[in-house]
């Protein structure tokens, strides 16, 4: 776009803003609640990493798992991080340049690798979880614990159903060309 056409367009403001034909009820609609109340969570928690440890909440995620399963595979960290590939490697190279976990060639080696603890992440991880589990209790504090159990047993539910939906999804993703072009 050159000047010239810049200066002719109509500005902006005097466009009246689209409406949307579909609505959702975002108030009642599961997936916005849990995608919600899990930003509400980490917003307050990941300040206070960051404040009081220079973690961020992806790193802090990366040793928490693997201060409760122990040293793995980074694709195992993957999946059990429900985050992707990139955002895996990218929290394990700032965790490995604060010393906070290594990698060593894996048993079956061909390339392969898991990542581990070392002594200082271990020690940071161990101060943190005190701090975890009382946002915890307090979330916990807000149920009964019999809502507590049925939440716990829903969300199992939730998270099955997920992982089956994001199957089936990828499944289409493969046979349907970007864009739909398939379609036109």
């Amino acid at each position: 776009m050159t000047k010239g056409q810049w200066q002719q367009e109509e500005p902006a403001r005097t466009r009246p803003f689209a409406r949307a034909r579909e609505s959702l009820d975002l108030p009642r609609h599961l997936p916005y609640q849990i995608v919600h109340a899990s930003s509400l969570l980490s917003v307050g928690f990941a300040r206070l990493l960051q404040r009081r440890f220079r973690l961020g909440i992806r790193e802090w995620r990366i040793l928490a798992i693997l201060g409760h399963a122990g040293p793995m595979a980074p694709r195992d960290l993957v999946g059990q991080a429900a985050y992707d590939k990139g955002t895996v490697s990218r929290a394990l190279q700032r965790l490995e340049q604060r010393g906070l976990v290594r990698r060593e060639p894996a048993p079956q080696g061909r390339r392969r690798w898991i990542v581990g603890l070392t002594a200082e992440g271990a020690a940071l991880h161990d101060r943190i979880v005190p701090i975890a589990r009382m946002r915890a209790r307090i979330l916990e504090a807000a149920l009964s614990p019999e809502e507590m159990r049925v939440l716990s047993g829903a969300l199992a539910r939730i998270i099955d159903k997920i992982a089956w939906l994001n199957a089936e999804e990828r499944k289409d993703l493969a046979a349907d060309p970007p864009n739909g072009s398939r379609h036109t």
